[in-house]
């Protein structure tokens, strides 16, 4: 039993050193969406770590050992915002977040990704973002974070969060409206120009956007149809779409990483140690009234 149970151990070890190795820069900033530091975002991983060892024997397969690990670090986040016992906000409404009230849209290059964010946002806009982000209401952030950081499918997302599809939309399409909201008084922004349709088309333009979005795709059946507001708007969304990840990429992952499989080792030497030290033989207590049943690794 003994070499067996160090079997499985090292099995474990190894499994788990693996998944830092492959994933550990995106566990990180899944971690740092809900915490104030990179070093409160390494101790939620470890946390995570820790539990994804000891309950390693649960893994089902029905997703990717990453997204169980993302999953598991989610939860952990939600739950120490809840013991931090930070003042209650009630949601935003969506005409808080939602860009028809705007007179201005962000003077933005005309292509996506992150080179013109490089060109937007400077290091202190970046820790505005951040802040920013970090204020957002829960739901919205944790449906930003398995969404657009560690890039779950939206029903593996709405199951690890334990909400329907539906609703886990309708969450990551206000979290992105309202960080597109967060980058305006970041950036240069230049007077908006007249829309063209009545409120409810736009609205429904928007709404093609956001399941464009959220079907990482370009949405070629607006090319042609939207005005220069729609447009200017689109453009935002691109953007802060993808920054998400960017703006939470811990400093130093390498280095994080190599203290997070040192961890994973040391708790599997404790382990080792403790299996060795456990009574047996004449020293253990028998209870001649039960069958003795076969001693589990731990």
């Amino acid at each position: 039993m003994p070499d067996a149970c160090a079997a499985r151990r090292d099995d474990r070890r190894a499994g788990l050193e693996s998944l830092v190795r492959a994933h550990g820069a995106k566990a990180l900033a899944v971690a740092r969406q809900f915490a104030a530091t990179d070093a409160d975002a390494e101790d939620i991983v470890q946390d995570a770590l820790m539990r994804a060892w000891r309950r390693w024997h649960t893994f089902r397969g029905d997703a990717a050992r990453s997204t169980w690990l993302h999953t598991i670090i989610t939860r952990l986040g939600l739950r120490r915002l809840t013991k931090q016992r930070r003042r209650q906000r009630l949601a935003p409404t969506f005409s808080a977040v939602s860009p028809f009230g705007d007179r201005h849209v962000i003077d933005v290059p005309d292509r996506r990704g992150a080179g013109s964010l490089d060109q937007l946002l400077d290091a202190e806009a970046l820790a505005q973002m951040r802040s920013a982000i970090l204020r957002l209401p829960a739901p919205w952030r944790a449906a930003l974070v398995l969404r657009d950081v560690a890039g779950l499918e939206a029903d593996q997302a709405a199951r690890a969060l334990g909400i329907g599809v539906a609703t886990l939309k309708t969450r990551l399409h206000r979290g992105r409206l309202a960080l597109r909201k967060a980058m305006m008084g970041q950036v240069p922004v230049r007077p908006a120009p007249a829309p063209i349709y009545e409120r409810d088309t736009c609205a429904e333009l928007l709404r093609l956007k956001l399941q464009a979005l959220e079907e990482g795709r370009e949405a070629p059946e607006l090319k042609g149809v939207v005005c220069e507001r729609c447009r200017s708007v689109f453009r935002e969304l691109d953007l802060a779409s993808a920054s998400c990840e960017r703006l939470f990429a811990p400093a130093g992952a390498a280095a994080t990483r190599a203290r997070l499989i040192a961890a994973l080792r040391s708790m599997s030497q404790g382990e080792a140690r403790s299996t060795a030290t456990s009574p047996s033989g004449p020293r253990a207590r028998r209870t001649p009234s039960r069958r003795r049943t076969p001693a589990r690794c731990p």
